[in-house]
C-alpha cells in the first residue's frame, strides 16, 4: 500500500529547510519544480542570497539541480 504524504509534512520538511540554511548564512527566497520532461526527477531551481554576516554584504543567486 502506498503511503501518501499529507500537505502539512511537506511544509514541516520546507520550514526545517529554511531554518538550516538560514544558519548556513543563505535566504532562501523560492524553490521552483519543473516536471516537463517524463523522468522521475524533476530539474530543481532555487533563488537564494548569500549572506556574509561578517561584513553584511548579500549576494543574489539562482542554483540549478
Amino acid at each position: 500500500m502506498k503511503q501518501s504524504t499529507k500537505a502539512d509534512e511537506v511544509r514541516a520538511l520546507l520550514a526545517a529547510l529554511d531554518r538550516q540554511l538560514t544558519k548556513e548564512g543563505f535566504f532562501l527566497h523560492n524553490v521552483r519544480f519543473n516536471r516537463e520532461n517524463d523522468t522521475d526527477s524533476p530539474h530543481i531551481v532555487l533563488s537564494y542570497e548569500e549572506r556574509d554576516s561578517d561584513t553584511d554584504k548579500s549576494d543574489s543567486n539562482e542554483a540549478d539541480k
